[in-house]
């Protein structure tokens, strides 16, 4: 499910090149907090009850050339969600609540064609919920005028938890954020 990105002009492959992105959709009405309750009542409780939230926050994760780092990484953060000592981690920590992806999701061009290689592989694994705020490469006006955040708002702005059919067989619902603002 590998998209080609050998024709893509370096001089358009990231904002950093002057290359920037409408937002193809109307911003959102209404509250733009998404509670933790509202996506993992359990793990809210559990939390209130500790007084204690961990999580993970990871960014630029995306590769379009090279998986494995960040299949590496994928891997050590899903088995850390379950036993904060593992690869390094904090023994006393609490298991992570979920996972906070600070941008870069996918790069290039961001297309929903990137997200099963760049994203829905990688954390397969991971059991929580991963939230998310679009980076640059997440966004970008491909050179036909499509916009990709369009990937970005399927994967993660949805408005209901789906399958999604660029998660290529990935057991991961797409994520219903209105705005990117998490509250537990």
């Amino acid at each position: 499910m590998s998209a080609n990105v050998s024709n893509i002009p370096p001089d358009l492959a990231c904002v950093e090149h002057g290359i920037w992105t409408v937002i193809p959709i109307d911003p959102p009405t209404g509250s733009l907090r998404l509670k933790l309750k509202e996506v993992d009542p359990d793990e809210s409780r559990r939390i209130k009850e500790q007084n204690v939230l961990t999580f993970h926050a990871i960014g630029c994760s995306g590769d379009y050339d090279d998986h494995n780092p960040g299949y590496r990484v994928a891997h050590c953060l899903a088995e850390q969600a379950s036993n904060p000592a593992a690869n390094g981690g904090y023994p006393k920590a609490k298991p992570a609540s979920f996972l906070f992806h600070l941008g870069d999701v996918v790069y290039y061009y961001g297309e929903g064609e990137f997200y099963y290689d760049q994203f829905y592989h990688p954390y397969k694994e991971y059991p929580g919920p991963i939230f998310a705020i679009p980076g640059n490469h997440d966004g970008i006006t491909h050179p036909n005028g499509a916009s990709s955040l369009l990937g970005f708002i399927s994967a993660f702005c949805d408005d209901a938890p789906r399958y999604w059919a660029e998660a290529g067989g990935i057991l991961r619902s797409t994520m219903t954020q209105p705005g990117g603002l998490l509250y537990a």
